[in-house]
C-alpha cells in the first residue's frame, strides 16, 4: 500500500500548497497591491475650504485657496441650510465669487476634480 499525505484546506478555504497558493484569486500579494492602491486613492481625495477667488465659465473650474478645480456635470453643488433647513441644489451657474465653500476634491492625472461642493452660510454679526 502506497503511502500519501493529502493536504486539506483549512477552515477559512485559505490555500494549502505552493501552487494552490500561487492560483488562489487572493495571494498575499495581490492583497497587498489591492490595499496599497486603496490608500493611495484614499490619500489623495481631500477637502479644500475657502472663498471663490475666480470662476471660468468656459473651462468649468473654480479658483479657491489660488487651487483650480475642476467642475464636473456630476459635481453635486449645494447651499447650506444654515440651520434652518435643508440644504438646497445649486448648479454650476449660481457659483458667484467670494462665495464660502467647501470642496470635496479628489485627484485625476494631476487635476483637481471637484467631487462635491457646498456653499457656506455668510452670517453677519
Amino acid at each position: 500500500m502506497k503511502n500519501t499525505l493529502t493536504l486539506k484546506r483549512g477552515i477559512t478555504g485559505s490555500p494549502s500548497t505552493p501552487k494552490e497558493q500561487e492560483d488562489h484569486p487572493m495571494s498575499l500579494t495581490k492583497m497587498l497591491l489591492t490595499l496599497s492602491l486603496f490608500g493611495v486613492s484614499y490619500a489623495l481625495a481631500s477637502d479644500i475650504r475657502g472663498v471663490i477667488e475666480e470662476i471660468n465659465d468656459e473651462q468649468k473650474t473654480i479658483k479657491v485657496n489660488a487651487n483650480v478645480i475642476k467642475v464636473m456635470p456630476y459635481t453635486e453643488i449645494e447651499q447650506d441650510g444654515c440651520g434652518i433647513g435643508w440644504d438646497t441644489p445649486k448648479t454650476f451657474a449660481q457659483l458667484k465669487v467670494n462665495d464660502v465653500v467647501e470642496v470635496d476634491i479628489f485627484y485625476d492625472n494631476g487635476k483637481m476634480i471637484a467631487k462635491e461642493i457646498e456653499i457656506g452660510c455668510v452670517r453677519a454679526y
